[in-house]
């Protein structure tokens, strides 16, 4: 009949009051083939005793993971979601209630469904402090005041657009709809994300820990694009003489100071389409893993092992196991070894276990050549100049000039409190300043701090969010007609549709990302002016090798050589460090005497509890995979920051625990780095699992008929320590639903999450576990292979060379894909807290010229052989040839019968 609905956590607690359900997704309706979400049902008895299930709440989710909830009139409100785009962070109703000043006391009684007092007391506990949590949370949503529900608040981003309608900003889509697609696809095609890279790989080094200061409301206030691109009633493109650009660069790469000063950012926002020109530029390219082909052996290997089951067959195994796939150096590849072998190959205490991921996507930074010109924006071809020798030539440049201001603008007070005029200030930048702010109330200080950071860092996102669609898994599709703008204009057609958000501009977006690179990669030049090196990037980040001193630092692959013949760095001082931040405060945009110093900031993990500067200490393997740690009075590693990226999908080991066996992990890795004893712990033979949420029908549809088991209930989720050890179907996902205590694995009902069929966790006739375990995570943690980098040999990477200082990989653009935006496939542009079903849900969409697509596909054929593709795709001889040599195309099925052959089969 309408009203509200109030849950924390909405769709567990939804499903438990359905009879039944069924998917949500309907043919032509929105929504993935992995996120479709259910309908859920409830049994009514008529008057004529007929049982009817009417749909009571139908509940939807997006590429990010955002709840849809059509429950007719009513709303459905999950305070879990408005906490999140209040504060940018993932909550508890513990946390969530210490976040927001509500006083919380332990749950009495246990989540196991009975019905006893306890439980009912927790219950009723659960519900107090869900109706407290709402109170405190609407009273500080309703201070913002926006036209906008608390239901439909899906994350900061909701926050941001509809600030931007309160200030009276049109999104240029709507207010300029004739604006060039042409000059919006030249400027997409220049989007990349963030820049991410470890450049000291496996070696222990002394740093200084740096953060950008608020990176992207710096970076929109120093380009100008607030009063440049956001605002303007209208946008014309201008036309830039090459030769212009060209002196800008020359003068950049001779004087990078220059760039210090804020008057010369605002000149940087243009596009350019370039031969690069070993140039060094960032390209968004696919690097094979070096593993794949041994990886695949060793599953073949694996797989007949299952079948012979012999002693010496299983002892090898279990050395493959817990060597991670690595070749043995007593024997080959396809060699067997003798029992002995197999046992030495046993002792390795930290396992190394290579990346075996089909070819990643990833956004590497380095010399550059294309004969096909390319398209980047201005913060980028400066960023190359100060970093590398090689000087693109300029084809075409272009920026756009703004026309008029937009009359609908108006002041706003954010909270009810703080006055901004969009007129006169960028909003972005003021929020920063307005953070700062001390009232005297902790809780509203902390409140506004969070509230106004998540706010000003959303003012990037928006501007290139696109939503993909899908339909039904089971509906006939159906491709549609599209125009794209990207390189080049053309039309083709795809099933798979993106739409743009309202606020879309991929000018905007695609120069905020550029130019917090270019702040990036400022910071790395002043360091190598000084004579130091930079051990790791992240977005907004710089790790320096520092310590207090100075000095020389063994690093394998290092430019100076140690009395000892060691390779070397050198670190550099503290006082160093403090004079590159001094001439970096010349790029702090806000008002001194609120946001005093420099536009980077010293972390608080450089100062010890008594506020102390302190040597700090980096290990990292590649990119989002590191940690910071300092050594104890004993010279014990004590880690004090970790990435949990990849690692972090898994649940712990230990019981009650959340993180600590991450630290654990990263601290036998730092022990073995060190050369101190390493001891492995209890939980390192267990296997690794990671918790997956039945969001989707797909997934829920093997433990449909399971008792006790709903649509958004928890499952367990193993992989296989090879592939190839389960032929049950083409893609095995062996699972079961959540347990408490992981020690009791081998108890529990596992099946396939694909087919539905049972799965025994054991090799027949032995105790060895399929599952992948936990060390082989560890070992995947600490010895897992930075691609996007070379080591300084200029060799392809491997375990062997990939130690110490590393080199920006070149790059040759061989040919150019036109692609849709990556959701969350992309791990620069991933949260941490992704497990791996979200990190797998998305695919990119690539958009192809039909005639480019059938010739490659064509030359692809060519290359392996017509025999060969006819075999492995079943596609008859007759018809390939046809395709082939006289030019014919093939009905839609038979191309994609020809692909799969292609990309899954050939070599």
């Amino acid at each position: 009949r309408g009203g509200t609905f109030v849950f924390f956590n909405a769709s567990y607690d939804l499903s438990r009051l359905a009879s039944s359900w069924k998917p949500a997704t309907k043919t032509g309706r929105r929504g993935s083939r992995f996120l479709n979400g259910f309908s859920l049902m409830r049994s009514f008895a008529g008057k004529d005793g007929r049982v009817v299930n009417p749909v009571f709440c139908r509940i939807r989710r997006d590429d990010r993971m955002h709840a849809k909830y059509d429950m007719r009139a009513a709303n459905v409100l999950d305070v879990a979601v408005l906490a999140y785009a209040l504060k940018d962070e993932r909550f508890t109703l513990a946390s969530a209630c210490r976040a927001f000043g509500i006083a919380f006391s332990d749950r009495p009684g246990l989540h196991d469904g009975t019905v006893a007092q306890a439980n009912i007391e927790g219950c009723m506990h659960d519900t107090a402090l869900t109706s407290a949590l709402l109170w405190a949370l609407g009273g500080e949503y309703d201070r913002h005041g926006l036209d906008l529900p608390p239901w439909r608040a899906q994350s900061p981003a909701s926050l941001t657009k509809s600030y931007l309608r309160k200030f009276g900003v049109a999104p240029r889509r709507s207010i300029q709809p004739n604006f060039s697609k042409v000059h919006h696809g030249y400027a997409a095609s220049s989007y990349v994300g963030a820049r991410v890279e470890c450049r000291i790989v496996r070696e222990s080094v002394p740093c200084v820990y740096l953060d950008a200061l608020s990176m992207y409301p710096s970076v929109i206030e120093l380009l100008n694009l607030w009063f440049g691109l956001v605002i303007p009633q209208r946008l014309e493109v201008e036309e830039i003489d090459p030769a212009e650009i060209a002196v800008l660069l020359d003068e950049l790469h001779a004087q990078p100071r220059r760039l210090l000063d804020p008057k010369t950012w605002p000149q940087l926002a243009f596009f350019a389409l370039v031969n690069p020109n070993d140039a060094t530029l960032p390209t968004r390219v696919d690097i094979p893993s070096p593993f794949l082909s041994r990886q695949e052996a060793f599953a073949i290997d694996a797989a007949r092992l299952c079948e012979e089951h012999t002693m010496a067959q299983a002892a090898y195994w279990t050395a493959l196991d817990d060597c991670g796939g690595r070749v043995i150096p007593d024997f080959r590849e396809h060699q067997r070894p003798s029992r002995a072998q197999a046992r030495r190959a046993v002792r390795c205490t930290l396992p190394p276990f290579p990346d075996a991921s089909k070819a990643p996507r990833v956004i590497t930074i380095g010399p550059t050549q294309s004969d096909t010109p390319l398209w980047f924006s201005g913060p980028d071809l400066c960023a190359g100049a100060i970093e590398g020798d090689g000087r693109p030539r300029i084809l075409r440049a272009w920026r756009l000039r703004p026309e008029g201001v937009q009359a609908t603008l108006q002041t706003v007070r954010f909270r009810n409190v703080d006055e901004i005029d969009p007129r006169r200030e960028n909003p972005f930048k003021r929020l920063v300043e307005l953070r700062k702010r001390k009232s005297g109330d902790p809780l509203d200080d902390a409140l506004r701090d969070s509230g106004y950071k998540c706010i000003g860092n959303s003012a990037y996102g928006i501007h290139c969010q696109t939503s993909p669609e899908d339909i039904d898994a089971s509906a006939e599709r159906e491709s549609k007609p599209i125009a794209v703008y990207g390189l080049e204009a053309f039309e083709t057609s795809v099933e798979r549709l993106e739409r743009h958000g309202l606020d879309t501009f991929f000018p905007v977006a695609a120069l905020i990302t550029s130019g917090a690179r270019l702040l990036i990669s400022l910071g790395m030049r002043l360091v190598h002016d000084a004579g130091g090196e930079v051990a790791y990037c992240d977005c907004d980040s710089l790790v320096i090798v520092a310590n207090e001193q100075g000095g020389f630092v063994r690093c394998a692959g290092g430019p100076y050589r140690m009395p000892d013949g060691s390779r070397a760095v050198r670190a550099l001082s503290w006082a160093q460090v403090d004079r590159i931040l001094d001439a970096l405060a010349a790029l702090n945009v806000y008002d001194r005497s609120i946001v005093p110093g420099s536009s980077f900031k010293i972390e608080p993990e450089n100062f010890d509890a008594a506020h102390r500067r302190r040597e700090l200490w980096f290990y990292g393997t590649r990119e989002k995979s590191y940690c910071l740690y300092t050594l104890d009075a004993k010279g014990e590693p004590v880690v004090v920051k970790h990435s949990a990226h990849t690692i972090g999908m898994y649940s712990s080991p230990i019981p009650g625990d959340r993180q600590q066996w991450i630290v654990e992990a990263w601290t036998l890795a730092v022990r073995e780095a060190l050369g101190l004893p390493v001891e492995a712990p209890s939980w390192f033979n267990l296997p690794a699992l990671s918790q997956l949420t039945l969001t989707t029908a797909n997934v829920m549809k093997p433990y449909a008929k399971t008792p006790g088991v709903h649509p958004f209930d928890f499952l367990a989720v193993a992989k296989l320590a090879f592939p190839g050890l389960l032929r049950c179907c083409c893609a095995p996902r062996p699972s079961c639903p959540l347990f408490p205590d992981v020690r009791r694995w081998a108890e529990q009902p596992w099946r396939c999450l694909t087919c539905g069929k049972s799965i025994d966790p054991f090799i027949p006739d032995t105790e060895q576990s399929i599952f992948k375990t936990y060390g082989r995570v560890v070992g995947q943690l600490t010895q897992a292979i930075e691609l996007k980098r070379l080591p300084t040999s200029g060799e392809e990477p491997n375990q062997e060379n990939m130690r110490g200082l590393t080199i920006p990989r070149p790059v040759r653009v061989a040919s150019v894909t036109h692609i849709g935006k990556e959701i969350v496939v992309d791990v620069s542009d991933s949260g941490e807290e992704l497990t791996a079903e979200l990190l797998n849900a998305t695919t990119t969409v690539e958009y192809q010229d039909p005639g480019e697509r059938l010739d490659a596909l064509r030359t692809k054929i060519k290359v392996a052989g017509i025999s060969n593709v006819s075999r492995v795709s079943g596609v008859s001889r007759s018809q390939i040839k046809a395709f082939v040599n006289q030019g014919k195309t093939p009905h839609r099925s038979t191309l994609e019968k020809l692909e799969a052959a292609l990309a899954t089969a050939m070599p």
